[in-house]
């Protein structure tokens, strides 16, 4: 049997499943910018365009990082013209 709490997770490979910690991490931060830029108890818009734009910075950021990760090379493979009556 298996547990969440653990981190592991059944698979092909029984590979151990990261917990995601960024997603409650970005909505902290992006509170953080909503809160520290209100007038009279009332969000402004700067809050969340700052927010909007953290948001974006970071997925750039994981594009990049996505795009950075190597790969196998694919193996070429030579097709060879079909054979023909007159060429036998």
């Amino acid at each position: 049997m298996f547990s969440y709490s653990d981190g592991m997770l059944p698979g092909p490979r029984g590979g151990q499943h990261v917990h995601p910690n960024a997603g409650p991490l970005g909505g902290q931060i992006a509170a953080t910018f909503i809160a520290t830029n209100t007038v009279h108890g009332l969000p402004t818009l700067t809050g969340f365009t700052r927010t909007f734009a953290m948001s974006a910075l970071v997925l750039a950021g994981c594009a990049v990082a996505g795009l950075l990760i190597p790969t196998r090379p694919r193996a070429i493979t030579r097709l060879e013209p079909a054979a023909t009556p007159e060429t036998g």
